[in-house]
């Protein structure tokens, strides 16, 4: 797999990207729905759990297997949708809000697959189940993949992996500090206002 912190990022860039649309705002728990995006960009390595457990790397169940598949996500997005909206206290406009955030998971937790995909060893990614439930990689496989382990990261292969991912890693990093930027210059503290307090605020200007 990639390493947590890639995924991490991928997933973090994709909700700065979602938060700020007008469906999410305003929020009473500002940066929540980067937070989430971050947890999706991870959530899929929830198979090491089954593992764990003695279920088999390369089964059904396995690491890279079906939790990491497009069919999964389906699932999954609506319920972290539904948990946000719950969590960042969107009352109105529920629907468009959780559509939107539906949106913005399966973005962040493709990533995650897309990123494994994009690795040079370990088993490939159940992208096509259910039509099949072979595993696949992209033919460009330019990420070292990481170890599963925090010993194994630490090691030189860690190093090998940190080296892969820098350009992937810094695009999104970039792209985050951008966006954040270009909205704090063009809004200011006024886009994270309750309505209002935004019509107070314009009556008193008036």
């Amino acid at each position: 797999m990639s390493s947590l912190f890639t995924h991490a990022m991928y997933g973090f860039a994709v909700g700065v990207l979602f938060e700020r649309f007008p469906d999410l705002r305003p929020t009473k728990k500002i940066g929540g729905v980067a937070l989430c995006g971050l947890v999706a960009g991870i959530a899929p390595d929830i198979d090491v759990i089954p593992m764990l457990l003695g279920v088999p790397y390369g089964s059904f169940f396995g690491h890279r297997g079906f939790f990491h598949s497009p069919f999964f996500f389906l699932f999954l997005a609506p319920l972290l949708a539904y948990l946000t909206v719950l969590w960042i206290g969107l009352k109105e406009r529920r629907a468009r809000a959780m559509l939107t955030l539906m949106v913005c998971y399966f973005l962040a937790l493709m990533s995650h697959s897309i990123l494994d995909a994009l690795t040079d060893g370990g088993k490939g990614i159940m992208l096509y189940f259910p039509s099949d439930s072979l595993r696949h990689f992209f033919s460009w496989q330019p990420i070292a993949v990481s170890p599963m382990s925090a010993q194994g990261f630490l090691s030189e292969r860690g190093v090998e992996v940190i080296k892969s991912e820098s350009y992937f890693f810094a695009p999104a990093l970039l792209l985050v500090l951008t966006w954040r930027m270009v909205f704090r210059w063009k809004f200011g503290a006024i886009e994270w206002s309750e309505p209002d307090k935004v019509e107070e605020s314009q009556s008193q200007t008036t």
